[in-house]
């Protein structure tokens, strides 16, 4: 019985972390925000260059279901971020499920949140 309890412990425990990990760290997020090198950047711009602050992103920017960013619809959020890794940035798409894009979402959706 004990054994049993250890194990269902550490799979919730598991689940737990995972699920932290998938949700993104805003902190980090603003890192990457303000770097000009995310997503191997070169253009010397960053996020920040023309959204400081959250300027030019809308309060309902993680409610939609689609956008239109610069002529082109969108369906996510994170398609967003990779269209202005490699058209401002002049970049290179990341995965929009890594970590680093879990982070700027994050960040970013507080950005959102302090405009409300």
């Amino acid at each position: 019985m004990n054994k049993l309890c250890m194990v269902l412990a550490g799979a919730v425990l598991l689940v737990s972390c995972s699920s932290l990990t998938q949700a993104g760290h805003p902190e980090h997020g603003k890192t990457l925000f303000e770097s000009p090198t995310f997503g191997g950047g070169t253009s010397g711009k960053s996020c920040a260059s023309c959204h400081a602050d959250g300027t030019k992103l809308s309060a309902d920017l993680f409610e939609r279901d689609k956008h239109v960013i610069m002529g082109k619809e969108m369906a996510s959020v994170a398609d967003i971020v990779n269209v202005c890794i490699e058209i401002p940035l002049k970049g290179k798409a990341i995965p929009t499920d890594s970590k680093e894009m879990m982070d700027i979402l994050a960040y970013m959706q507080q950005l959102v949140k302090e405009k409300k």
